[in-house]
């Protein structure tokens, strides 16, 4: 997954590299679709993780509470990035043109899935916090 998103930003990055015109306008669009689908995925692989690191913090071995926190960084970290690369991949539409809520109109999918990973965050936040007391005792003195 990762060398499909690595490919589809390359695709990005030359749709942006091409002399002004209709075609450019065209693979900018086709790239940035692509790439905004090539990230979402690996938010939803984010947000699929989600429970099982919720279930870990409620009812996990209390011993592998730090590694837990640990987890809920890396995976804030992979909710962030894919977020803000479907987010930024859509907004790159507007280059030809056209407005944030016609863009939304015209992919649903990619926009829900920003607003999912949005929702993932805070519920991430939510239980790194309920935990990491436990996790950081020495964080209280």
């Amino acid at each position: 997954m990762a060398d499909d998103d690595a490919s589809a930003s390359r695709g990005f990055g030359a749709a942006f590299r091409r002399e002004p015109g209709t075609e450019r306008e065209d693979a900018i669009h086709r790239a940035s679709v692509e790439a905004a689908k090539s990230s979402a995925e690996l938010g939803e692989r984010a947000i699929n993780a989600l429970e099982d690191l919720g279930w870990l913090a409620s009812k996990g071995n209390p011993a592998l509470i730090a590694d837990t926190v640990v987890a809920f960084g890396a995976l804030r970290a992979a909710a962030t990035g894919a977020r803000t690369n479907v987010s930024f991949d859509l907004a790159a539409l507007t280059s030809a043109g056209v407005a944030l809520e016609q863009i939304r109109n015209q992919h649903p999918a990619l926009w829900a899935t920003v607003e999912r990973l949005n929702a993932a965050l805070d519920r991430i936040d939510g239980l790194t916090a309920s935990i990491d007391r436990r996790a950081a005792p020495t964080d209280a003195v």
